[in-house]
This record gives structure tokens, sequence and C-alpha cells, in this order.
């Protein structure tokens, strides 16, 4: 796998057919994979075979209003057991409250949630 080219862009097509809305959140989980010890399944019934686990590590995400950015969070696991999942709605969500509350008091209105 190899980055893409410096310069590419993503591009989408019928666009025309989206619903314009002020903030996009586009974000990205990284995990490592562990193998997953599993018994011999019974080849006459239907089956899932695990065979790793993945394993929550980091994220990213890039907060987008009204076509601008606004800010692009990166996090690393700092150490084993760290709840990557509750940090990220945790961080995410003061992210968007702080955009929102902003957003409402340039339009005059107190945002509560």
């Amino acid at each position: 796998m190899s980055l893409p080219k410096k310069g590419t862009v993503l591009k989408f097509n019928h666009f025309s057919w989206s619903n314009k809305v002020p903030i996009v959140v586009y974000t990205d989980f990284e995990c490592f994979t562990k193998p997953v010890q599993s018994c011999q399944p019974d080849l006459d019934k239907s089956f899932t075979e695990k065979y790793q686990k993945h394993e929550l590590s980091g994220f990213c995400y890039y907060i987008v209003k009204n076509g601008e950015p606004v800010k692009q969070v990166l996090f690393s696991q700092r150490e084993d057991g760290e709840d990557i999942a509750g940090i990220f709605i945790d961080r995410l969500e003061k992210d968007l409250d702080r955009i929102w509350s902003l957003e409402k008091k340039a339009d005059g209105y107190e945002w509560k949630r």
C-alpha cells in the first residue's frame, strides 16, 4: 500500500443529490490486530470463524464547517487498556459543542444541549 500522489483530490459524483449540512466530521480509527484462539467449527452448520481481534490504538478526526476546515485532532494510545472509543466520543462532543455554541452566539442565539 502506498500514499496517494501529492495533490491528489477526492472527487464526488452526483453531488447535486446531496443535502447541505453546516458541519461535517471525517474520522479514521487505527487498530492493532491480535490473533484469536478458536475451536474447530461444526462443518454441518453455518459458522463465522473469528481469527483476529481489532483493538483500537488511535484515531483522528477533521471537522469542516460550511466548507472551511475548523479543527483536526490526532490521538494515539499512550498506555495499554486506554479507552480510545471513550476518549474519541468525549473530545468530539466537546469540540462540536464549542463549535455549535460559537455558531449560535454569532446568530444571536444561545444554544443549550
